[in-house]
């Protein structure tokens, strides 16, 4: 483990050592050379304002942002600062759940998946639950988690679909990591060692058209065949790659089906559709005599032009 002055919790931890890190900014034509130390709460939501702000551009009067420019802060223009509530969580899930691994912060407080409440400035290795002291205050900040959990859920249980054919990228790469599903391969660890599992991508055609899809197990930079396995590193995450026998490969988009076999000098399987534009469902198999089957964990897609 790596050094967490102190706090409790590492990544992914609703915990300070889990979200607490530093933010530098070195930028000398907006005066910023020397350093400065800023101690009040922020969060990502405040960098867009932010350098909106340095910038000097010019926003519409009805566009509203959830962060607030913190140049003021920068620049030791101002001694007075909103004690505002800002929510982190971790999901890591499907669909998100209310009050997994969340902090509702203050620049004092933290009260932690709706219950533990810690005085972060004379406790900040958060061991001491005041909570049952500071009744009121756990109310206060529950209510402010509710009108977040509000205003960020009414879309949780919809997908987010990755474009395919958009003038903009020519060649859309979608990999193991956003598949839907119960389990993914999400590092490479898992793609080395062929792991069995499998999902959908929820795409978007961008317009009518021909397309072309390509089914790999390895990526491009890669240059491996399907079958192939890989050599191991000195890190234990990639001790090396499993070879597998796939032979059969297919490919599933909406209600259109495509299977082909996988000769054994294969780097890619390619297949082509006619497809209409809109939001689908796209998932692949490739397959072994003994019916093992992995999802490609590679695909390229592109519109035929």
């Amino acid at each position: 483990d790596g050094f967490n002055a102190g706090m409790r919790g590492k990544k992914g931890s609703e915990y300070e050592g889990g979200h607490r890190v530093p933010f530098f900014m070195h930028w000398p034509d907006a005066g910023f050379t020397e350093g400065r130390d800023v101690d009040q709460l922020a969060a990502n939501i405040d960098l867009l304002p932010t350098l909106i702000d340095l910038c000097q551009l010019q926003v519409a009067e009805d566009r509203q942002f959830h962060g607030i420019s913190l140049v003021p802060l920068f620049r030791g223009e101002t001694e007075e600062w909103p004690d505002r509530v800002i929510v982190t969580d971790s999901q890591r899930v499907e669909h998100p759940i209310k009050w997994k691994q969340s902090a509702t912060m203050t620049r004092r407080w933290r009260l932690i998946n709706g219950a533990g409440l810690y005085d972060i400035l004379v406790d900040p290795e958060q061991r001491d639950d005041v909570s049952v002291d500071h009744p009121d205050l756990v109310g206060q900040l529950r209510k402010h988690y509710e009108i977040w959990w509000d205003l960020v859920s009414p879309r949780f249980d919809e997908d987010c679909p990755i474009i395919i054919g958009s003038q903009s990228e020519k060649i859309s790469l979608l990999t193991s990591h956003d598949w839907h599903g119960e389990a993914h391969a999400w590092n490479q660890g898992q793609i080395r060692h062929g792991l069995e599992c499998n999902g959908y991508w929820a795409v978007e055609i961008a317009e009518d058209g021909e397309y072309v899809f390509e089914l790999r197990r390895w990526p491009k930079e890669e240059d491996r065949y399907i079958t192939a396995g890989i050599l191991g590193e000195i890190i234990d995450l990639y001790n090396g790659g499993q070879a597998l026998n796939l032979e059969k490969a297919q490919i599933r988009i909406g209600d259109q089906e495509q299977v082909k076999t996988i000769p054994s000098d294969a780097k890619g399987i390619k297949f082509t559709f006619v497809l209409k534009a809109g939001e689908t469902r796209l998932q692949t198999f490739l397959t072994d005599e003994d019916n093992f089957t992995i999802g490609a964990y590679y695909v390229y897609a592109s519109q035929v032009q």
